[in-house]
């Protein structure tokens, strides 16, 4: 938190896996992550050592509030590979994404709100969010992707904005608005 605070990281990011996660990117601080975010994922359960093969839902939720507070997730690096690349706002448990009061983030990948779960994004009061990458049918942002799931998406207040280089698709299977 506060201008001048960083956390740069070569790796993903995946908060809520199987508990509850919370990222509050704030007062001008800035954090960065490589091919993509999870916000919401599932995480595979134990016992005595061994896999039940059963998993459990997590709740992941991040913030980016202030006048230059960003999150970005980079692309990966020529080379690499990787299918789910970008930001995911309801990954396999529930997801969401606040950017507001003049906050930014960047994806170099695509964006899915509600993908496997609900996921919500709320972009308010001059926040901005950028998305740059799509998927193979050319579709940059899917609010609502699996059936039975939902992604809600709001952009309101001056200056809010959400930029989709790529194509987009509300209600994909799911319930997306």
């Amino acid at each position: 938190a506060g201008a001048g605070s960083t956390w740069n990281s070569v790796n993903a990011l995946d908060v809520g896996v199987g508990g509850t996660g919370t990222l509050n990117v704030l007062g001008g601080g800035k954090a960065s992550f490589t091919g993509w975010g999870y916000l919401g994922d599932a995480a595979l359960l134990y016992a005595s050592g061994s896999s039940t093969g059963l998993t459990q839902a997590g709740t992941g939720t991040v913030n980016v509030p202030g006048d230059g507070s960003s999150l970005t997730v980079a692309a990966l690096p020529a080379g690499s590979s990787g299918a789910n690349t970008g930001l995911f706002v309801g990954y396999k448990g529930e997801g969401t994404l606040s950017v507001a009061d003049k906050g930014s983030v960047d994806v170099a990948g695509r964006l899915v709100v509600g993908g496997q779960a609900k996921g919500t994004l709320t972009i308010a009061d001059g926040g901005v969010m950028a998305v740059h990458g799509s998927d193979t049918n050319g579709v940059g942002a899917v609010f609502g992707d699996v059936a039975g799931n939902e992604g809600d998406v709001t952009v309101s207040g001056a200056g809010s904005t959400l930029v989709v280089d790529a194509g987009a698709q509300i209600g994909n299977g799911g319930s997306g608005s």
